[in-house]
């Protein structure tokens, strides 16, 4: 493919040139090689609308899942517990003064 057979830019830039440019200098640096470029990526790249909604429902959802099964994991230990005082014979150590 020559030089000329591509649409993308009038020159081409080597990706070491770009190293160490600031934000400004790139972004002068993509209008110059490809004005749709930039308004493309920005395009594509910009979050959903309903991002902020949707991460806290599905936060929400996940913290009372959470909150949910700690509870049940509580009250099931002390059942356990409570059914182990009641049904284990005291050792002899309890009763020696």
């Amino acid at each position: 493919m020559s030089r000329n057979d591509h649409s993308f830019s009038e020159r081409d830039i080597d990706d070491h040139e770009l190293d160490g440019l600031s934000d400004a200098q790139l972004d002068a640096e993509l209008a110059a090689t490809d004005p749709w470029l930039a308004p493309s990526l920005a395009h594509i790249l910009a979050p959903p609308a309903d991002l902020q909604r949707r991460t806290t429902s599905v936060v929400r959802e996940g913290l009372l899942a959470r909150s949910t099964v700690d509870t049940a994991v509580g009250m099931l230990s002390v059942g356990v517990q409570t059914l182990r005082l009641l049904f284990t014979p005291p050792s002899s150590q309890e009763n020696t003064p």
